[in-house]
């Protein structure tokens, strides 16, 4: 495994004033994708220290250094609504499924989100460049969940892409199968929702002199109501029987990750980019989509613009 060392080490001044960060959310991650596609559309490749991404985040930061963002986006909005081929429109079907595997084992788990689906479009039909991904000059990290060190794990997201995408979407118990990269099994690496975790401390401690935009696909306030709590606990129960590792209960500490948030939220150069609304994880609902696709675009646009970033 290509791990990324010296994360968060200051450059020298060398024009790149810019460091992102994006987070998933299944199918909100359209709004992510909006983000990028202003990203691109103001050309801010030579101003890009670095990206960091999660989960559905990672899938839109990868189309944003292919410079394909426009074709990516489509991806929510036509491929994942086509028939329930993406998301599983039979959810008692899924959970009864999940309990029939959590009492035993059996041939087959329904899938309440189909990852083999995702990958198969970015990898066949609507391609992903994984070439200029490669090629890139900018730092491209992931997270995923190293099952066998049971801990969130930052890896470069410019080798086996094609894999740790697989694997940052993989999210348990909803798509049930590991990925295995060089031996080691990982899963999505939002599954214990941490969003500023010791890695991103140090890269925004380590980088005062550098704008950084944390891009969330829930609105701030959505993402630590009390509604988000209930739906924690609730996943929690869900991981805790298929997993069977007390290790899950870290997913509560919902209300710890907000007061870190709005710690590094008050630093002047720390902005956060997120949605006006919000939709479901498992949204089908095509004119939803592509309302917070656009949203995205003009939400950044308008950030972009206020913190002085125009086209390069």
């Amino acid at each position: 495994m290509n791990n990324i060392k010296n994360i968060g080490e200051k450059r020298n001044s060398d024009g790149k004033d810019l460091i992102f960060i994006f987070f998933g959310g299944g199918m909100k991650g359209v709004f992510s994708a909006g983000v990028v596609t202003t990203m691109e559309n103001l050309n801010l490749y030579d101003r890009v220290h670095s990206i960091y991404a999660v989960s559905a985040g990672a899938h839109d930061a990868a189309f944003f250094l292919a410079k394909e963002t426009q074709i990516g986006s489509t991806i929510y909005y036509e491929d994942l609504l086509d028939g329930g081929k993406f998301i599983n429109n039979n959810r008692s079907k899924f959970y009864k499924s999940f309990i029939l595997n959590s009492i035993k084992k059996e041939d087959k788990f329904e899938k309440l989100m189909d990852i083999d689906y995702l990958m198969d479009i970015e990898k066949n039909k609507k391609i992903l460049n994984i070439e200029k991904i490669s090629e890139s000059k900018i730092p491209f990290s992931i997270r995923l969940f190293n099952c066998q060190t049971r801990r969130e794990e930052w890896v470069d997201g410019k080798t086996d892409i094609f894999k740790k995408l697989q694997a940052a979407a993989a999210v348990i118990p909803f798509y049930p199968s590991r990925v295995e990269i060089n031996g080691v099994a990982y899963f999505d690496g939002d599954t214990l929702s941490e969003i500023i975790d010791p890695v991103l401390e140090k890269v925004i401690n380590d980088n005062p002199d550098k704008k950084i935009f944390i891009v969330l696909n829930t609105s701030k306030e959505n993402r630590f109501s009390m509604l988000s709590l209930v739906e924690d606990i609730l996943w929690t129960i869900l991981l805790l029987i298929f997993v069977k590792q007390t290790y899950i209960l870290r997913k509560l500490n919902i209300f710890r990750e907000k007061r870190r948030l709005e710690k590094y939220c008050k630093l002047p150069n720390v902005k956060i980019i997120d949605p006006d609304f919000d939709v479901s994880e498992f949204c089908i609902d095509k004119d939803e989509e592509m309302k917070l696709y656009r949203n995205g675009v003009k939400k950044t646009e308008k950030i972009m613009a206020e913190n002085g970033i125009k086209n390069f």
